[in-house]
């Protein structure tokens, strides 16, 4: 079982023989979850665990404030749980909270394995076939009709999350994407392959050539049901030097286009991953799920095969020119604060402090 940003699930693996008796607990689990307060303590005290630790890594910390920074501390999409948050959930809270989210008008049940489809459905409609919704339309989540607003007051900027002692600084710059149906998604993951992949363009020239980096990413991330964000960065020991260099080779990416060579390398990665998105039923069955809930086209994977097969050099270009724009994009840097203060203001950047909130 699990409760995500998009969808709670409950799923079961079991053999064959048995099916009938996993599925009828399954379904009781379903319809009449049990909700011991020893339970809701012992989850309590395991994420109060996460959060201890939410700031080991660096590198994890400039990623998550810079969501804060681009869509709000408060937005859906980037706040973050607080133990005082946690303290104040009740059992009251979770039962309310399955009661208005997991509803059978808003489900979608599927099954893949061993099993003859009439006794299957004969067997989900004994279990499932009385369980009534409330009527009504579903809930909907309140959503900002301009997440990333935030982000435009942000633009350029640089903000620096001291961590006193640390000799490598953790750098993570960002600017607004785009969603998973945009037309220039497929081209934006042919660029994000020509970044990313083995050999690609940023490792090849930040940390190969020029020696910036010990570890240097970009790419955008593609929700589907609001604007993501071209997220990149690395970890260095001189911050100054690889921002730098991390903003002129993007500002080359949306001036020219790849060589046929790497063009050709970045695809045939992507397309050579492909088969991969069927190793396991399991997978395609969650896939299929996922698709229906969405509301996604159930051809989707195939259309994603079709448009990386279709990108040419010039629709990386045009998408890059579209959504590549260092000089504008916003920057979180996590590091010693009095090492690296001095020499990325003389570099002309414009450093903000910012302060972690508690746990």
């Amino acid at each position: 079982a699990g409760a995500g940003a998009q969808a709670l699930t409950l799923d079961f693996t079991c053999s064959s023989e048995d099916t009938a008796e996993v599925v009828g607990l399954w379904s009781e689990v379903l319809r009449s979850p049990a909700m011991p307060q020893s339970k809701l303590d012992f989850y309590v005290a395991q994420v109060n665990n996460i959060l201890d630790h939410a700031n080991d890594d660096a590198g994890v910390v400039a990623r998550r404030e810079l969501q804060k920074v681009m869509y709000g501390r408060d937005s859906i999409y980037a706040r973050q749980a607080t133990k005082a948050g946690i303290a104040r959930i009740t059992l009251p809270d979770l039962n309310a909270f399955i009661a208005r989210w997991e509803r059978p008008e808003g489900a979608v049940v599927g099954v893949v394995g061993d099993f003859q489809p009439d006794e299957m459905l004969a067997l989900l409609d004994a279990r499932l076939g009385d369980w009534v919704g409330q009527g009504g339309e579903l809930p909907q989540v309140v959503r900002d009709p301009d997440p990333l607003a935030p982000a435009a007051r942000a633009a350029g900027k640089v903000f620096l999350v001291d961590r006193r002692g640390s000799t490598q600084a953790a750098v993570a710059v960002g600017e607004p994407g785009v969603q998973l149906m945009d037309a220039d998604v497929y081209p934006l993951e042919v660029l994000g392959s020509v970044f990313n992949s083995f050999g690609g363009q940023l490792f090849d020239t930040l940390r190969s050539k020029e020696g910036l980096a010990y570890s240097v990413y970009g790419g955008w991330d593609t929700p589907p049901d609001h604007p993501g964000l071209f997220v990149g960065g690395g970890e260095t020991s001189m911050p100054a030097e690889f921002l730098a260099g991390l903003r002129r080779v993007l500002g080359e990416a949306a001036a020219s286009a790849p060589s046929a060579p790497r063009l050709d390398a970045a695809k045939g990665e992507l397309l050579n991953a492909f088969v991969f998105n069927f190793a396991a039923k399991s997978t395609q069955l969650q896939r299929t799920l996922v698709y229906e809930l969405l509301g996604l086209p159930e051809d989707l994977l195939f259309q994603y095969k079709a448009g990386i097969e279709a990108v040419a050099a010039p629709d990386i270009l045009a998408a890059a020119r579209a959504h590549l724009h260092p000089d504008q994009q916003v920057t979180v840097i996590v590091g010693d604060a009095a090492q690296i203060t001095r020499p990325l203001r003389k570099a002309g950047f414009e450093v903000i402090p910012l302060e972690l909130p508690p746990p």
